[in-house]
């Protein structure tokens, strides 16, 4: 995806941190969640990343908002 980094450095980590604490690593990974500083970001990753993927839903948690996206072509992580 040209939008957002590849994820796999961060799910790189997050796998090893499993497997250093002796928890399974085959877990299934359904999503992935990005931060940003603002909420001009947000709004421009949002209207962005429609032309990757289709908003399937998009509410409040925690005081921010939260989109989520269908991808168009899934990140395939081994």
């Amino acid at each position: 995806m040209s939008i957002l980094p590849p994820p796999a450095s961060l799910l790189d980590a997050v796998f090893a941190a499993l497997a250093a604490h002796g928890l399974p690593r085959d877990l299934p990974c359904d999503h992935i969640c990005y931060r940003v500083a603002t909420m001009t970001r947000y709004e421009e990753l949002r209207e962005a990343l429609k032309s990757e993927g289709v908003l399937v839903s998009e509410s409040m948690i925690a005081g921010r908002p939260i989109a989520t996206f269908r991808l168009l072509t899934p990140y395939i992580y081994l």
